[in-house]
């Protein structure tokens, strides 16, 4: 009776591990789709040094080139319009991988002969999306 008993309370830790398991990913899919649907993501070459610096962007593309720096790391995001420089703490992106992100532009101006030479550039502050190519 007892060695029943143990079976069935087995039996029933066995499906609550399988059912906790199995659904762990889905509050994060559900997130993806709402995000990928729900946001407007704009194109790089629309990005221009006169915009408001502290704008909330979307950018989908694809991380061409990356930049270790300390704590830090910066990567080239490229779509179909252009590419632009992106500044994250996210030290784990790899070369090839597609991203939706959510970030602020930025532009650090580089005055020399009383030229400026900046760059506008993106502080991701958050991965959306993140997949292998």
């Amino acid at each position: 009776m007892q060695a029943g008993k143990n079976c069935s309370i087995l039996t029933i830790y066995c499906f609550l591990g399988v059912g906790l398991v199995s659904c762990g990913g889905v509050p994060f899919a559900m997130n993806r789709i709402e995000l990928s649907q729900g946001v407007n993501v704009i194109n790089i070459r629309d990005l221009t040094r006169e915009q408001n610096k502290d704008a909330t962007v979307f950018l989908r593309g694809k991380a061409i080139r990356q930049v270790p720096l300390v704590d830090w790391q910066m990567y080239q995001l490229q779509d179909t319009t252009g590419s632009i420089w992106v500044l994250t703490k996210n030290t784990n992106l790899r070369r090839g991988e597609q991203v939706l992100i959510k970030g602020k532009v930025r532009y650090q101006g580089i005055p020399i002969g009383g030229k400026d030479f900046g760059e506008v550039y993106v502080q991701e502050e958050q991965q959306l999306e993140r997949r292998l190519q």
